[in-house]
């Protein structure tokens, strides 16, 4: 979004088998700095924004260390080269990977089960809004 504008969405399921959590980590990297490339260049030939560092986040502390890392290693020597280039990208300052810790995480209210105070607190950063059911439970 810029401002309250949407530029861009997307859905997508996983093209790769991956062989860990990490790895399947790695790969969402991969494609969500694809999209941002995009949107940035997008961005910076219409003059709306000036060079724009990208910053993606993750939760995965495995995915971010293969992403920082250059080259592989016994462990992660089968990953596709696609996803190693973020590799570069990252060497070359175009993009930096950060770590988010759970209890920040947006996505996480949309992909697991969290307690309700975790919920509460993400749904006014997700522009939705909670009405005042008695749910009786811990967990939503």
């Amino acid at each position: 979004m810029l401002g309250s504008h949407v530029l861009k969405t997307w859905s997508a399921t996983q093209a790769s088998i991956a062989l860990s959590s990490g790895e399947a980590e790695l790969y969402a990297i991969g494609s969500g700095v694809a999209e941002a490339l995009g949107v940035v260049n997008f961005l910076e030939e219409s003059k709306l924004l000036p060079k724009t560092m990208i910053t993606i986040f993750t939760d995965s502390s495995a995915a971010k260390t293969i992403a920082t890392k250059i080259g592989t290693t016994k462990l992660t020597k089968h990953i596709q080269l696609r996803y190693l280039y973020v590799q570069d990208l990252v060497a070359t300052n175009i993009i930096k990977i950060r770590k988010v810790n759970t209890k920040y995480n947006h996505a996480d209210v949309l992909t697991k089960i969290v307690p309700t105070a975790t919920l509460l607190y993400h749904l006014p950063n997700l522009e939705l809004e909670s009405y005042n059911y008695d749910i009786g439970d811990e967990y939503c």
